[in-house]
């Protein structure tokens, strides 16, 4: 499955358990805003926002799923969204490890923030919209091993 397909069918699936957003405004709720807080203001501009978690389903506070936050930018196309989050994130303190381009055009960027801290971003079309998806992932506290090893920085 293409990231671009998988993307839309995750974020159809958590519409029911996700916090809205107005635009310029990400609201979290407080299990959300302990791993998006300062991160959600990455999203000014986005037309629409929303949290979850995944596996779809799974409680954050057990510590063994992955918060996750997505947003909506419509008639906004990938090339023009892409550098202005990764600016923003590194602006924050994370650090660029790398990417991962699909044949879709869609993109995966990892970051990380220390030893422990990590996040994935994931970049690419609206489905049956012009427009630009956003999705981030963030590793939950207390998990171990990795999820960015596979990411090489850009040549």
């Amino acid at each position: 499955m293409k990231l671009s397909t998988f993307l839309g069918v995750a974020a159809f699936s958590l519409l029911p358990l996700t916090t809205a957003c107005s635009k310029h405004d990400c609201k979290l709720d407080e299990q959300h805003e302990k791993y998006f807080g300062e991160l959600a203001l990455t999203t000014k501009g986005a037309n629409m926002c929303f949290t979850g978690e995944e596996p779809t389903g799974c409680k954050i506070e057990s510590g063994r799923c992955s918060p996750t936050l997505f947003a909506w930018h419509y008639e906004t196309e990938q090339r023009d969204v892409e550098p202005r989050y990764k600016t923003a994130i590194e602006a924050q303190g994370w650090k660029y490890v790398g990417e991962k381009p699909s044949d879709d055009g869609s993109k995966g960027l990892a970051f990380s923030k220390g030893d422990r801290e990590e996040l994935y971003v994931a970049l690419g079309g609206i489905p049956g919209n012009t427009g630009t998806e956003v999705f981030m992932m963030r590793k939950p506290e207390g998990a171990t091993g990795s999820m960015l090893d596979k990411y090489k920085p850009a040549p």
